[in-house]
């Protein structure tokens, strides 16, 4: 097409051939020649073409007005309506795709069923809306197609934390600390999975690492906190609740958790 209107820009003008220019130059770094984001789990990102969009929308808006030129008549008229209207009708469902990311993300996969990223942020927005079960599954399909995703095995150990399966989550998050010693949500969780199952002292053990990697982890040091009072060392525990509180002020938890803390040691002097 560049070739062709090149070769016939003497007779129809430079303004086709500057629009496919801007079309093709503007979609060039999405082709796949350079390595961005998105490639990571797909070579298809519909937003890419956007901006290239303007200048196919140029080159017929302004093919259609030399067609037409002065002589405005019922056909052309009836015809563009009917193009109107069509890509009207296109775009309205379109729409709905964008609605949510639960609506985005099924999409996604719908074209691109092996997009791992997809299935794993679609297990996100799932236990976001409760959907526990099937968020699972997709976590599952993300593993299926990337067994190295960190981010998946971790995000599957918390669904199966809620779920109740507390050994099996145990085992995910293990495996996403394995696979990224340094990913601190991850010896966050296990230590919420292991807290959970009863094993305190080695929970305690993994919210100090994710401490020990992200020093403002206000819910870690609230979980430790909590992990602390159950072994009985509550002096400890309430600077741990004193903490996640400096960190962030509007806590409702540790601040629920401080109170009852000081609380019960009050009452242990006491006695």
């Amino acid at each position: 097409m560049i070739f062709l209107l090149l070769h016939w820009r003497v007779i129809i003008g430079r303004g086709p051939l500057t629009a496919i220019l801007y079309f093709a130059g503007s979609l060039f770094p999405a082709l796949g020649f350079f390595n961005v984001y998105p490639m990571r789990y797909s070579f298809v990102a519909d937003h890419f073409q956007y901006l290239s969009g303007i200048g196919i929308i140029v080159i017929f808006s302004s093919g259609v007005d030399k067609i037409t030129g002065d002589k405005k008549s019922l056909a052309s008229f009836i015809l563009l309506a009917a193009l109107l209207i069509t890509l009207g009708k296109l775009s309205w469902n379109q729409g709905p795709v964008y609605k949510n990311e639960l609506s985005l993300w099924k999409d996604t996969i719908k074209k691109n069923p092996k997009a791992w990223m997809a299935h794993n942020n679609l297990g996100v927005a799932l236990v976001a809306e409760g959907k526990n079960e099937e968020a699972i599954s997709h976590y599952k399909m993300a593993i299926k197609f990337k067994p190295d995703y960190t981010e998946a095995h971790s995000n599957l150990g918390i669904a199966l934390t809620n779920k109740g399966n507390t050994s099996e989550a145990i085992s995910q998050l293990k495996k996403a600390i394995e696979l990224n010693p340094d990913y601190f949500d991850a010896h966050y969780n296990l230590g919420n999975a292991l807290l959970r199952k009863g094993n305190t002292s080695e929970a305690i053990l993994y919210y100090k690492k994710a401490i020990e990697l992200k020093p403002d982890y206000a819910q870690a040091y609230n979980n430790l906190g909590f992990a602390l009072m159950n072994k009985g060392n509550t002096s400890e525990g309430i600077s741990q609740f004193e903490k996640a509180i400096e960190l962030k002020p509007d806590y409702a938890k540790a601040h629920d958790n401080l109170k009852r803390a000081r609380k019960y040691s009050r009452n242990i002097q006491f006695r």
